[in-house]
């Protein structure tokens, strides 16, 4: 899955276009050219979870 970066919204249409590219897939929300926060569909996360415990597991 790749990850499409957004500006930080600063008004509520740009609230709800954010929201909605988050419908789509994951993305990053940054500000001043920093991430600020990522919003990422719940079977990505329990994909990446796995993952993570499943490499945690072979250490």
């Amino acid at each position: 899955m790749t990850m499409r970066t957004v500006p930080f919204p600063h008004t509520p249409a740009e609230v709800r276009e954010c929201l909605a590219l988050a419908a789509e897939g994951a993305i990053a929300v940054e500000r001043d050219g920093s991430p600020m926060i990522a919003i990422v569909p719940v079977e990505e996360y329990a994909r990446l979870v796995a993952l993570d415990r499943a490499e945690a597991a072979e250490d």
